[in-house]
């Protein structure tokens, strides 16, 4: 998968004047998603004065639209708009990236940027499994077209490399209330308790809803966590949804200059170009870990949430929940697959990296925010798990 240079937000010098470029940015919706796709190709457009973007939004039926203007450059992540797709590549003028995680089979060779969809398996299941969950589940979007959904075998992937088991929803009906039905039937068929894995935050709330009404308790028999993140809509509903953080904004913004440079004449990549997320995710009722069975490990864990801004050790959390501190270590150990120490180190480095994206703080200030006690021991640990520096990862994903 090639991983193409950043290029800065003010790029290069103006272009000589003359003819403005026609630049789609082809929607489905005006959700959270699409509107921060939507600011990260407005941020690129910025630098290009002479780029006309226009904006399209609707599902599938407006596709007649896009054939209505001799577009330039399209960006696009509604891949149903088949036969103007088609018709354009064969014109041979306008260039087209896709951005989406379901591109339709005949589109496969489109020149594309993507989130790294393996990368957010793991950061939602991970989640699930440290509130003991070990069996998994996937809610698709139901798209009446041939496809290849990178998010269903990235949880497939995952949910293989950690030994548990994954069951994936093949929705069956042709009307909403069809698929609410079909959906309901396999909530109910499901093994728990199970996690799961829901396309996008609209899919989740559904799921929740789904579950009320079939008097499947969430979170203690389903927990669900959508692949995005949408505030307004998640607490939309009670339980509210927990959703991942998806860099959209910088997707929306690598898409813009793929898109330029194919304009410039380059050749397109043979191989996605991948968008790393921030391994970020806001967790809120829908997958509380209060869904643990463990009573006390179910304490550990919320302790070590609620303190994770403050220095913490093993020995002080057994002194304050007054519990065996052996038995708890091999209990702990048992429902969430890790330590608690590697509980401890994993809720500071949450807690740094919300700061670090939210933030401009120094990293002194930070690291004793975040409960490190001191800058060193911060950027001795956050290098060690993370992979990268704490100044790094605030350049790579502050919006």
């Amino acid at each position: 998968m090639a991983r193409w240079p950043t290029r800065r937000r003010g790029g290069s010098a103006s272009r000589t004047a003359g003819p403005r470029q026609q630049i789609l940015l082809r929607l489905y919706d005006w959700s959270e998603w699409s509107r921060q796709v939507f600011l990260g190709v407005q941020g690129f457009v910025h630098s290009r004065p002479n780029w006309q973007l226009h904006v399209i939004t609707g599902p599938p039926a407006v596709s007649n639209n896009v054939g209505t203007i001799k577009w330039d450059g399209i960006l696009t992540h509604v891949p149903s708009d088949i036969s103007a797709t088609g018709r354009m590549l064969r014109e041979g003028r306008t260039k087209i990236v896709s951005f989406t995680a379901l591109p339709h089979k005949t589109l496969l060779k489109l020149p594309t940027v993507r989130v790294n969809e393996p990368a957010m398996a793991r950061t939602i299941g991970q989640h699930l499994l440290s509130g003991g969950f070990r069996r998994f589940a996937y809610c698709p979007v139901a798209w009446k077209y041939p496809c290849v959904d990178y998010r269903a075998k990235a949880v497939l992937e995952f949910a293989r490399s950690v030994d548990c088991t994954c069951d994936m929803e093949q929705q069956t009906g042709t009307t909403i209330s069809a698929e609410d039905r079909s959906i309901t039937r396999w909530l109910l068929r499901l093994e728990k308790p199970v996690g799961i894995f829901a396309w996008n935050m609209p899919e989740a709330v559904r799921i929740v809803r789904l579950c009320l009404a079939a008097h499947i308790a969430v979170p203690q028999q389903v927990a669900v966590v959508s692949w995005d993140d949408d505030p307004l809509l998640a607490v939309s509903i009670s339980p509210s949804v927990s959703g991942a953080v998806v860099p959209a904004e910088r997707l929306g913004y690598e898409a813009a200059t793929l898109l330029d440079r194919l304009l410039d004449g380059g050749t397109p990549p043979r191989e996605p170009i991948i968008v790393e997320p921030s391994g970020l995710l806001h967790v809120r009722q829908s997958s509380d870990v209060s869904t643990i069975a463990d009573r006390d490990v179910h304490l550990a864990v919320q302790y070590i949430q609620e303190h994770a801004a403050h220095p913490l050790g093993v020995k002080q959390l057994v002194s304050e929940l007054q519990i065996s501190r052996s038995k708890l270590e091999r209990d702990f150990h048992r429902v969430t697959g890790k330590t608690m120490n590697q509980m401890i180190v994993a809720a500071h480095l949450d807690l740094a990296k919300q700061l670090l994206v939210a933030t401009r703080w120094p990293l002194d200030r930070l690291a004793k925010s975040a409960g490190f006690g001191s800058k060193q021991h911060f950027h001795r640990t956050f290098r060690r798990v993370e992979g990268m520096t704490p100044a790094l990862y605030r350049r790579q994903f502050r919006a």
